[in-house]
């Protein structure tokens, strides 16, 4: 309370000073984000500049926005002018901005500087923690570790000791550090090292969804140190029904609130990576809930997990690897778990990827939570419960459409297909080939490849060669040479007649010849070439492949080949591999779509990626919401009612019984890279052949 009474006079005189109350409690919500003391306007040594207010307060509008570098610059800019009433602050929150863009370097040096300009000031316990947490991602794991122990030594306020607690637990529990380490931490520490592992472990379990677990050491905690505890207040508190006021990103998932729950406001969770090498995903789907929340006034209070993980090798380096599947997983069914019982959520948004849907699915359904999957492309996830929705078309879908596009539409007949080698690229295959069939198509040829590993498709498309040797050969034995020679034979019906057709059969056909097998030969006989990918790389090594080997057919892809933002990246000399393709997707290229992505670039400074994708859920979310369907089986039932819904990643329609996404266009990628919808003068031409017209008199009255 002390504490409290304390940051609310100062921040009293500060507004008496005139320093602006409004720019001081946007800092202050923007920080209780991640915890830690207020960063306050009371003056700090050095002189007064409004320059350097100006640019703090515009640096603190950025992080608010998640503009963290741009937040970052206003920051540094502020440490880089003479020493004034920000200056601390600015480190401070420069720490921060730079550990939001992964830079821990540069976050240690800003803390570090931080507590050499001043050791004792009230900002130590912050400056502290971002160098820990700076230090545990720069994978020295040590220096974390003291770290932490130094704000439970000295003076700090509770939460930020709490989370110290909690994260030096996390690396104890974990391993991280050797037991020469801990003896030392525990000769800085000595009893309150015993009393800081207690609590932090069971905050440590309550931020990996093991509620009960969490409630156990608790008890055990406060029956080990009584009242004396330094936690024994917020322990207390936690077991009576509170919980821990902040989250613990670097060692578990855990719900991390962007602003505090108010009346009335509805509760989405996103559930997706941030961190690791998958957190581009994650991140781009997080900013799209972000910036429909923002075009709507803001009406959500959004909650976020992040389900990714970073690794260090033996030599506590970081190691730039993938997550594990299982540890993966791990992080989803917690993180969901927290979200659907502690942030009490109405709606999901995510996972990111198919296995971390069918892991979260399980947790929504039993607590009846709608889960908007927003990129899973797996078949019959939306078969694991009533609660659970995709937005992406399933390849089933897909290949049934593109199949009928290419023999219907398009009027091809001799089709091949290159498909990966996983349950993606088998169910696509299976009903791209039975629908083409069916058409009356033929499948000349199917193949596999192993996705984002294979580099060389020379063996595929040989043997491709091979096929359309072969069809070239079988449609040349039967020439109009040939049947220009039988017909003169057929007038002569004598004997003689008889043997000279034999003969002129023999002379058309000529010699037997082996199919060709130049390289300088380009194959024609083959309408249409399926390459389905699951990766937009894969797409950009087997095109130029497919044309070196000089196969002259259409291109046909999947909904994977729309990636507007990597062809245009493309040099031209690339681009022309790819032009020409057509594919199946859910993006109509429609004015929404393209609206969305210049408003995007504006807002954010870059290309969107995958955020149409969490836009569309959170406005779809949104819209329900206001339509009052404000229960999550009122939710539910709104989604699974939805029709026809244009949004910033396409056209959105679940059709009954399944909860999928079945609409579908066909794109093409012109000559300049561009995605657009395919026009009639793309479509083959319907030629009437004047030859085979009965004669005008015919038609006449009176005539033949």
């Amino acid at each position: 309370m002390k504490v409290g009474a304390r940051a609310i006079g100062e921040c009293n005189r500060a507004s008496e000073r005139g320093q602006g109350i409004l720019r001081l409690l946007r800092c202050l919500c923007a920080l209780a984000v991640l915890g830690g003391t207020h960063v306050l306007a009371a003056p700090e040594d050095g002189r007064r500049s409004r320059a350097a207010e100006r640019l703090f307060s515009q640096g603190v509008a950025a992080y608010e926005e998640a503009r963290w570098r741009t937040a970052s610059d206003r920051f540094r800019s502020v440490t880089e002018m003479p020493a004034n009433q920000r200056s601390r602050a600015a480190l401070l929150m420069l720490g921060r901005s730079l550990l939001a863009v992964d830079d821990a370097a540069g976050a240690v040096k800003a803390a570090r500087r931080l507590l050499r300009e001043s050791p004792g000031g009230r900002y130590a316990a912050d400056a502290r923690m971002i160098s820990g947490d700076g230090h545990y991602r720069l994978g020295r794991r040590d220096e974390a570790a003291f770290d932490y122990a130094r704000i439970l030594q000295g003076p700090a306020p509770a939460s930020v000791q709490a989370s110290a607690a909690e994260r030096l637990a996390g690396l104890v529990k974990n391993r991280s550090i050797d037991r020469g380490v801990q003896d030392r931490v525990r000769r800085e520490l000595g009893s309150r090292m015993d009393d800081a592992l207690l609590y932090g472990e069971a905050r440590w379990y309550g931020r990996l969804g093991w509620v009960e677990l969490s409630r156990r050491q608790l008890s055990v905690y406060i029956d080990s140190v009584g009242e004396t505890g330094m936690f024994h207040d917020l322990a207390r508190t936690q077991l009576e029904g509170g919980s821990p006021s902040e989250p613990a990103p670097l060692l578990a998932p855990a719900p991390a609130p962007e602003a505090v729950r108010r009346p009335g406001a509805s509760r989405p969770g996103v559930l997706v990576p941030l961190s690791g090498r998958d957190g581009k995903y994650g991140r781009d789907l997080r900013d799209g809930v972000r910036f429909a929340n923002e075009e709507m006034g803001k009406p959500f209070d959004l909650v976020v997990v992040d389900t990714g993980a970073e690794y260090d090798d033996f030599e506590e380096e970081v190691v730039p690897i993938h997550q594990s599947e299982g540890d993966r997983l791990l992080r989803v069914v917690s993180g969901a778990r927290s979200l659907v019982d502690q942030a009490d959520v109405q709606a999901i948004v995510g996972p990111v990827f198919s296995a971390s849907c069918a892991a979260a699915a399980p947790v929504a359904e039993g607590a009846g939570v709608p889960l908007i999957a927003p990129l899973a492309e797996q078949s019959g996830l939306d078969t694991l419960g009533r609660h659970i929705f995709q937005l992406n078309p399933i390849p089933e879908v897909q290949g049934q459409a593109l199949a009928e596009y290419a023999t219907l539409v398009l009027g091809l007949h001799t089709l091949a297909i290159l498909s990966p080698l996983s349950d993606l690229g088998h169910a696509f295959e299976r009903a791209f080939t039975t629908t083409a069939v069916a058409n009356g198509g033929r499948i000349v040829y199917s193949e596999w490849y192993f996705p984002e590993e294979q580099k060389d498709f020379q063996p595929q498309f040989q043997e491709l060669r091979q096929v359309g040797f072969s069809l070239g050969a079988a449609e040349s034995d039967a020439s109009p040479e040939l049947f220009d020679s039988l017909e003169a034979a057929l007038l002569d019906t004598s004997l003689g007649g008889r043997d000279a057709f034999g003969e002129l059969v023999d002379q058309a056909a000529g010699p037997t010849e082996q199919p060709p097998d130049s390289a300088d030969i380009f194959i024609e006989s083959i309408d249409g070439v399926a390459v389905i990918i699951e990766d937009f790389e894969d797409a950009r090594t087997i095109a130029p492949q497919l044309r070196f080997h000089r196969i002259q057919s259409r291109l046909l892809g999947n909904d994977t080949w729309f990636n507007p933002e990597a062809i245009a990246r493309m040099r031209a000399s690339e681009r022309r591999h790819v032009k020409g393709c057509v594919f199946v997707s859910r993006r109509q290229g429609s004015e929404q779509e393209r609206s969305f992505v210049d408003n995007f670039r504006s807002r954010f400074g870059r290309d969107p990626g995958y955020a149409g994708a969490g836009y569309d859920a959170a406005r779809i979310f949104l819209e329900g919401w206001r339509a009052g369907h404000r229960s999550r089986t009122a939710l539910r039932r709104y989604l699974s009612e939805l029709r026809n819904y244009e949004g910033a990643s396409g056209r959105v329609s679940f059709m009954p019984p399944r909860r999928v996404n079945s609409e579908l266009t066909i794109l093409r990628i012109d000559s300049g890279g561009r995605v657009l919808a395919l026009k009639g003068e793309d479509l083959p031409a319907l030629v009437l052949e004047t030859d085979d017209l009965l004669p005008v008199e015919v038609l006449l009255p009176g005539g033949g």
